[in-house]
């Protein structure tokens, strides 16, 4: 077989895995942007996706708190007992680190930003990203960022700033520790961080993703046509 010929077989062949292969990696870019971690929905009926019970991962608790016992899992925050029962006004998703204020205001960190709960139970997120630490100084709330260091507040999650001499010392702090391995390059070469960084990884995702959608439409169309003009 020619080129076209082993282009049009394997984009039939793999059509399929292909598509979704290029769709979900445009998906995954953009995962927190879609807020598809806040879509439930049930993959029982494939075949790979068969229910096991798994062991809740807390991240953190509050024991004895007003609330009651609190617990920070990678599902949301809840509020435990016989039956424990996700808290009201905070959303699903992972939460890494619990406290409460001064003011009896509960504040969670985790992956979905950070939360505060007033003492009236009414909620909001005062800062979007990706954390994992919490503290509470007198009336000032640091966060650690993933991506970013440290962020101060001291108007209740108002406005932040990052001028706090914590900053200095965790952007000093040793990383030699961490090697860079092989594994590492081939995912960064994957992803396209290794060429555009991490901020603008989504470009070549996007665009290679959305080439092997193309190519597997186009092999598809190709072969499609080949076959009606031939009978």
């Amino acid at each position: 077989m020619n080129s076209r010929q082993w282009h049009i077989w394997v984009s039939i062949v793999l059509l399929i895995p292909l598509f979704i292969v290029g769709a979900t990696a445009v998906f995954i870019a953009h995962e927190h942007a879609l807020g598809t971690e806040n879509v439930e929905i049930n993959a029982s009926w494939l075949p790979g996706m068969k229910h096991k019970h798994e062991q809740a991962e807390i991240r953190d608790w509050l024991l004895g708190s007003s609330r009651g016992d609190l617990a920070a899992t990678k599902y949301g925050v809840f509020r435990l007992g016989e039956t424990p029962e996700p808290l009201a006004g905070l959303p699903k998703g992972e939460f890494r680190q619990l406290l409460i204020d001064g003011n009896d205001s509960l504040w969670a960190a985790g992956k979905m930003g950070v939360w505060v709960q007033d003492a009236q139970g009414n909620a909001r997120m005062v800062k979007d990203g990706d954390f994992h630490a919490i503290e509470l100084a007198g009336n000032t709330i640091s966060v650690f960022e993933k991506d970013s260091g440290v962020w101060i507040s001291s108007d209740q999650g108002a406005s932040w700033h990052q001028d706090h001499p914590l900053a200095a010392g965790i952007v000093a702090l040793p990383v030699e520790y961490k090697q860079y391995t092989l594994k590492n390059l081939i995912m960064d070469m994957h992803t396209g961080k290794a060429f555009l960084g991490k901020s603008a990884e989504w470009i070549w995702i996007d665009v290679l993703g959305l080439a092997m959608v193309l190519l597997s439409i186009t092999g598809a169309v190709v072969w499609w046509r080949n076959r009606k003009a031939s009978v």
